[in-house]
């Protein structure tokens, strides 16, 4: 391998390395509870998939009683995403299920599961509306 050659290898390894990063420095934020900051975070960060960026500001936003607007963002980047991240149905489940929404959350469990079979958030919410409804 050429010097130049290793030198853009040596760069592209530490591009994805400084995006993760930044990445992780969100959810940091987040899990502190400095949500105005990770969310600046999260709106500032390039090359990283619209549905992680969508999931973590949403997650901001429910956690400062903005759920609506969390629905809102989940919707809508469900409706861009061709290939969807069960995740972000996962968490609507969550969401819809702190609310009483019960046949929306057991919906979106189905979609999630639909999509990845061992999602964990929708197995557990799945639970959870078994134990509350009886």
């Amino acid at each position: 391998m050429t010097r130049s050659a290793l030198s853009i290898v040596i760069l592209l390894i530490a591009s994805r390395a400084i995006a993760e990063g930044s990445i992780e420095s969100a959810r940091e934020l987040y899990l502190t509870g400095r949500y105005e900051e990770a969310i600046e975070q999260y709106e500032s960060l390039e090359d990283v998939s619209p549905s992680s960026l969508a999931l973590g500001i949403a997650r901001c936003e429910a956690a400062t009683g903005k759920d609506d607007d969390a629905i809102k963002r989940l919707n809508a980047a469900l409706e861009k995403d061709e290939d969807p991240s069960p995740a972000l149905y996962a968490e609507l489940a969550k969401l819809h299920f702190v609310r009483g929404r019960y046949d929306d959350a057991q919906a979106h469990c189905a979609k999630a599961l639909a999509v990845d079979k061992s999602q964990p958030l929708a197995h557990w919410i799945n639970a959870e509306l078994h134990r509350t409804r009886g």
